[in-house]
């Protein structure tokens, strides 16, 4: 920054300038410290700007990558991480932006001035986008093209080297003497530290990637999700020391009170059928108008929206409380912990989805569900995934399956599906149906529109690494390959139009629709709980392989911040376990 008087900034600006305060913090463990210091500014997110927006590669992009990588051997291809330190300085200011001067910077004099950004600062709201424009022209001069599907991708084909940034890191994938120039291109405007991946001389068989580690070995690549997130999860739940669960989760029947009695879901919608309709028998009468039609029951005989669907309320279910203030903030501080971790943890995808979907309200039936997983993850701390050695293939293979009305209480049904280019799994994900399907038929419809989505958005990340392929997707009903291979709804009047959008798809050509048996769907793995021997089966055909132990290349635990849930008063801390055990 440059140093101006106060005046113009509030003639600039109309406010006072942007607080700044210095950060610390170590990214490494005490181990292997890796302490940085920024000055940071304190600009607030006043509103929504999406001229400000800046993408980032979703956690697809890296496995891709590794899919690349595996399926080049035969071309001398390696991988190169870069991590570029203080990336946003690099980047230009585009806006008038004021700070408050640093009191390491104070001189005599400088009482009514600050700082003018020359370059971006970290904590300003459009730093993010500065830096993106600065080494998209970077790449763009070294001869990359920008891809369309996602800006963060780009692909040199004269070199046959793919990037993808993520933030201040580059991942470059492609032969080793050109992975050398992509080198040399950021060297000359970039401070970056370098780490190549593989098992020659100045190579790492294991490095740490976005925290994720990634490891090479005689089979192929390896990829498994930062471990420190597990551990964390279990001791801010109490769990250390506790026996492992062999499953994350079980289907529970859900149950209500009739009269003092445990009553299934069921047998209240059943019970409640047979009172409406012998109130009817009860009222029968001549009807030769609508009037009397709609009257016909009578006007006494009123039945709530609950009654009829066999619901009751929760907030009168005493055994079934509400968290507390600092409960919840646990409950939801563990579940986005688990959700981050769930794109790289095919095995709990599913109980991690279910969990999600309490976090606005979480009660103790919910802490507990969230605790199995917790136990199941002390049992299975690791999960590999393998990208054995293979050729370059030309398709996109995607699985996709669902369970109808799954939820007790809803009624709405999941969406899983698994997305594979050969033996690599790119993505495997675990979604909750918006609407309410009628039909299997139907609720096999909607998982198929999303996953053909998935694939054909897959499809463009890999046409901006500069692979043009094909896409297959497999499903197990035969009803809803009946549906995508025909023209309109047919005799299904009440499928919603959106549905239909798959007809469309195939006839174009972009996807090929075709049937797998359901035993053998992977996908199934993502729709809901399932014994641990079936879990593995569904495991083992995606690759995927359980450890023990921990990653060389992974840090300690004591690397992160003291968690807020340290400073809860114990005796609350244990009551909110006392709930659920």
């Amino acid at each position: 920054y440059e140093k101006v008087d106060m005046e113009e900034c509030w003639r600039e600006t109309g406010k006072a300038p942007i607080a700044v305060r210095w950060v610390d913090i170590n990214k490494g463990d005490t181990e292997n410290p890796n302490y940085r210091s920024r000055l940071v500014a304190k600009e607030f997110n006043t509103g929504a700007c999406p001229e400000l927006y800046a993408a980032t590669p979703p956690s697809e992009c890296l496995r891709l990558m590794l899919s690349i990588l595996a399926s080049s051997r035969r071309q001398g291809a390696g991988l190169m991480y870069a991590d570029v330190s203080r990336a946003y300085v690099y980047a230009k200011a585009k806006r008038a932006v004021y700070v408050k001067l640093p009191d390491e910077d104070l001189e005599e004099g400088d009482e009514r001035r600050c700082g003018k950004l020359l370059m971006s600062m970290y904590g300003t709201r459009d730093a993010a986008l500065n830096w993106s424009l600065e080494y998209s022209e970077t790449l763009a001069a070294a001869g990359y093209i920008q891809g369309k599907g996602n800006s963060c991708l780009f692909h040199n084909r004269k070199l046959g080297v793919s990037v993808m940034v993520h933030g201040d890191d580059f991942i470059g994938v492609g032969p080793r003497k050109h992975l050398e120039e992509l080198r040399k291109t950021l060297e000359e405007k970039y401070k970056i530290k370098v780490e190549m991946l593989g098992r020659e001389s100045g190579e790492k068989e294991e490095i740490k990637i976005l925290n994720k580690i990634v490891r090479e070995t005689k089979e192929g690549i390896e990829l498994e999700a930062d471990p420190r997130h597990v551990e964390i999860a279990i001791r801010e739940l109490g769990l250390s020391g506790c026996k492992p669960a062999a499953t994350p989760g079980c289907k529970e029947s859900t149950r209500s009170d009739v009269n003092g009695e445990k009553v299934k879901q069921s047998e209240v919608r059943r019970n409640v059928q047979k009172e409406i309709e012998k109130a009817a028998r009860e009222a029968e009468q001549e009807i030769d108008a609508i009037s009397d039609a709609r009257e016909s029951i009578g006007r006494d005989c009123e039945w709530s929206e609950s009654d009829v669907n066999g619901e009751w309320n929760h907030d009168d279910d005493d055994e079934d409380p509400e968290l507390g203030q600092e409960e919840a903030r646990l409950y939801r501080g563990v579940a986005a912990r688990f959700n981050y971790i769930a794109p790289d943890r095919a095995d709990i995808a599913f109980a991690v989805k279910e969990a999600a979907r309490s976090m606005s309200s979480p009660r103790a039936s919910d802490l507990k569900k969230l605790r199995r997983i917790g136990k199941y993850l002390i049992g299975r701390p690791r999960l590999i995934m393998k990208f054995g050695w293979q050729d370059q293939l030309p398709t996109i293979t995607a699985f996709t399956d669902s369970d109808w009305a799954g939820c007790q209480k809803s009624a709405k049904s999941t969406s899983g599906g698994a997305l594979c280019i050969g033996e690599h799994v790119i993505k495997t994900y675990s979604k909750q149906q918006k609407v309410v399907a009628l039909s299997s038929a139907e609720a096999e419809l909607y998982a198929m529109v999303s996953a053909s989505a998935e694939t054909l958005g897959l499809q463009a990340y890999a046409r901006d690494l500069g692979m043009d392929m094909m896409c297959e997707l497999f499903c197990d009903s035969s009803a809803e390959l009946g549906i995508a291979q025909r023209a309109g709804i047919g005799k299904i009047r009440h499928l919603r139009t959106q549905g239909l959008w798959v007809q469309e798809v195939r006839v174009s050509g972009r996807i090929a629709y075709k049937k797998v048996l359901g035993e053998k769907n992977p996908a199934d793995l993502m729709t809901k709980h399932m014994t641990a021997d079936l879990s593995q089966r569904h495991l083992t055909t995606l690759n995927m392989e359980m450890s023990d132990g921990r990653a060389e290349a992974a840090p300690n635990i004591d690397s992160i911040v003291t968690a807020w849930y340290e400073h809860i008063p114990e005796e609350r801390f244990v009551k909110s376990h006392e709930i659920v055990e």
